[in-house]
């Protein structure tokens, strides 16, 4: 009872994890004695802060996506001014000549790709108000999700039923879409020709099978919750942005009225990031996507 009086106390790091250890040693479990106990129920601990903290992010995510969608289909039945792709928006879009260059190898296989992820900054053209100061929209390519989002599957930038990744907040966020559902993992500075099938961060990956329907599938991941919590590597719905890091996705989305997913698993690596957040993205396909 000592310990607990001492948790209801204090508030500094060591005692609160004496406490934490406390009630499982009440419980029956040993009394971690030594320095690598603690640092493995704070190992623990941090980790289960920050999965809260991607699964919050992720909700805040999908839910104001969800709104600008909204706005999206109530906005007026004018359209505003076509614009024109500049050439900063180029430049802001597409990977430059010496990076493709650099990644010429790479780029030679089947299945890989470079490409550029703008910061999502929630810009809505509205025909009806003129702003003489200039619009957000200024410095947003006149893409679909103004470069924010993209597609491994269609290679594309846009925000549609097949994006797989959007950047936002300097975290990558998975499964954002309707109907459907995703997975991220960090795995640090590793080259990215040195990530495959057979890597053991990726094996975590394969063991997810789509089922018929995004319900069932959603329930899937559910269930692959406890031998996604490796220690290694941290599986979820985003992952903070890292230059020189490499990551591995899985994408799986279903098409309004049909029963049939699209699978996409690859692994991508950071190359560059920009002082604003923006990144250039080498990445490979680990399997064929699966339609």
């Amino acid at each position: 009872m000592k310990v607990f009086k001492i948790c209801a106390q204090t508030s500094s790091l060591v005692l609160t994890l004496i406490c934490v250890a406390g009630g499982a040693w009440a419980q029956g479990a040993r009394f971690p004695n030594r320095p690598g106990d603690l640092e493995a129920i704070r190992t623990e601990r941090e980790g289960e802060i920050m999965r809260g903290q991607m699964a919050r992010d992720n909700e805040r995510f999908k839910r104001e996506s969800e709104q600008n969608r909204a706005r999206a289909t109530t906005a007026p039945t004018v359209a505003p001014p076509a614009r024109k792709m500049t050439a900063e928006h180029k430049q802001r879009l597409y990977p430059t000549d010496a990076e493709r260059a650099s990644l010429a190898a790479l780029l030679s296989e089947d299945g890989t790709g470079l490409m550029r992820l703008l910061p999502f900054t929630g810009c809505v053209i509205d025909p009806r108000i003129v702003n003489v100061a200039g619009s957000c929209a200024d410095r947003v390519p006149p893409v679909w999700g103004g470069g924010s989002f993209y597609s491994f599957r269609t290679r594309k930038h846009h925000l549609a039923a097949y994006a797989d990744i959007a950047l936002r907040d300097n975290l990558f966020n998975v499964g954002f879409v309707q109907h459907s559902v995703g997975l991220i993992a960090s795995l640090g500075d590793v080259p990215l020709d040195a990530v495959t099938l057979q890597s053991p961060a990726v094996r975590p990956f394969l063991k997810l099978v789509p089922a018929k329907t995004l319900a069932e599938t959603e329930q899937e991941f559910k269930r692959s919750r406890p031998w996604l919590e490796a220690p290694e590597h941290v599986y979820g719905a985003t992952a903070p942005v890292s230059e020189n890091t490499t990551y591995v996705l899985r994408s799986i989305a279903f098409e309004p009225n049909r029963d049939k997913a699209s699978d996409v698993l690859v692994a991508f690596r950071v190359t560059r990031k920009d002082a604003d957040g923006a990144v250039t993205v080498a990445w490979k396909q680990l399997q064929k996507p699966k339609n």
